[in-house]
C-alpha cells in the first residue's frame, strides 16, 4: 500500500530542490551558448592554435561522462589551488569550496562544447547567399553575423538546444555526488529516511516527465516566435 504521508512530504522536500536542478538546468545552458558561440566562430574561422585547442576541448568534453567531470573538477580545483597559490602544500581542500560553485563551472563547460557544436553545425547551414547579399549592401563581417546569420542559426538550432537543455536537466541529477542537494539527492535523501524507495524514485521520476514537458512547451514557442515571417 502506497504511504500518503510519505508522498506528501516527499513531494514538499523535492519540489524545495526544484529551483537547485531548475539553476544547474538554465545556468549553464545559457553560459554554455555564449561560450560556445565563441568556440564555434574560433573554429568556423580556423583561427591558428586556438581552434586546434578548442577541438580538444570539445573531444575532451564530449566524450567525458558528466559525474566524471564533477569528480575531476571537485578533487581537481583545490590540488590546481594549492600548487598555484602554496607551492603545493595542502591549504585547500573541498571543504573550502562551493560543491554549487563547482557544480555550476563544471556544468557550464560541458554546456559549451555541445552548445559550440550545435551552433557551429546550424551557422554552417545558413545559405551562403546571405552573407552575400548582406555585403552588397555594405554591411560589415559583424553586422551581418548577429543581425542576419544569427537569428536564422538559431532558429535551426532551437530543437537540438531544447534536446541538450532536457539532457542536461536530467544530468544534473549526478550532482548529488558532491553533496549538492537537487530534485534526486531530495528524493533519495527521502528514500533511505522512509525506505520508500519506489515512491520517492517514482515521484521524481513524474517530476522530471513534468519539467521535460515544460520545457519542450517553452522552446515550441520560442521556436514559432523565431519563425515568424519565414515560409514553410
Amino acid at each position: 500500500m502506497l504511504d500518503y504521508s510519505f508522498l506528501s512530504a516527499t513531494v514538499y522536500y523535492v519540489l524545495g530542490a526544484l529551483p537547485m536542478t531548475m539553476f544547474l538546468t538554465f545556468i549553464p545552458a545559457a553560459l554554455g551558448f555564449v561560450f560556445g558561440i565563441i568556440l564555434c566562430l574560433i573554429r568556423l574561422k580556423k583561427i591558428p592554435v586556438l581552434s586546434g585547442v578548442v577541438s580538444l576541448f570539445y573531444s575532451f568534453f564530449r566524450s567525458c561522462p558528466l559525474i566524471v567531470l564533477i569528480f575531476l573538477s571537485y578533487y581537481g580545483i583545490p590540488k590546481l589551488l594549492n600548487y598555484m597559490f602554496y607551492g603545493g602544500i595542502r591549504r585547500i581542500s573541498v571543504v573550502n569550496i562551493s560543491n554549487v560553485a563547482v557544480a555550476l563551472l563544471t556544468m557550464s563547460l560541458y554546456s559549451s562544447a555541445f552548445m559550440g557544436e550545435i551552433m557551429r553545425g546550424a551557422i554552417t547551414s545558413v545559405d551562403r547567399g546571405q552573407y552575400d547579399g548582406a555585403y552588397s549592401l555594405g554591411l560589415g563581417e559583424g553586422v551581418t553575423f548577429r543581425y542576419i546569420i544569427l537569428p536564422q542559426a538559431l532558429r535551426i538550432a532551437v530543437p537540438n538546444i531544447c534536446n541538450f537543455c532536457i539532457g542536461l536537466m536530467k544530468g544534473s541529477s549526478v550532482v548529488f555526488a558532491i553533496g549538492v542537494i537537487d530534485m534526486m539527492a531530495a528524493a533519495k535523501l527521502q528514500a533511505e529516511t522512509g525506505y520508500r524507495y519506489i515512491e520517492a524514485y517514482l515521484l521524481v521520476g513524474i517530476m522530471y516527465v513534468i519539467l521535460t514537458f515544460i520545457i519542450q512547451a517553452l522552446f515550441r514557442g520560442f521556436e514559432n516566435r523565431l519563425s515568424r515571417g519565414y515560409s514553410m
